[in-house]
């Protein structure tokens, strides 16, 4: 009778240190799939941190550009408002000097 009970009692540990080595081994898997996950994760958010930092990089060089485009512009207007003006004082002397020409006769 101790023998059956002894028997049973260690099937009984022998069935329970199974099933805590197979929630062990679960366990495990689990852990895996999670620093998998996670690695997959920090991958995707480092690759699209370098792809807006690109980007970004992009747009700057796009942005500085345009600005040197309009400021040559801006530059060139001044430059033909400049003549602009002198061509109208030009024209006002001109005007002028017609003027006292034909006043004179």
């Amino acid at each position: 009778m101790v023998k059956d009970e002894l028997a049973q009692l260690m099937d009984k540990a022998e069935s329970q240190k199974n099933a805590v080595l197979k929630e062990i081994q679960q366990l495990k898997e689990t852990e895996k799939q999670l620093n998998d996950t996670r690695d997959k994760e920090r991958k995707a958010f480092e690759d699209a941190h370098r792809n807006n930092k690109k980007k970004i990089e992009l747009l700057t060089d796009s942005l500085n550009k345009k600005e040197c485009e309009i400021n040559d512009l801006k530059s060139a207007l001044i430059e033909l408002n400049e003549k602009e003006q002198v061509r109208m004082h030009e024209l006002e002397r001109e005007a002028e000097t017609f003027k006292k020409i034909v006043s004179k006769k």
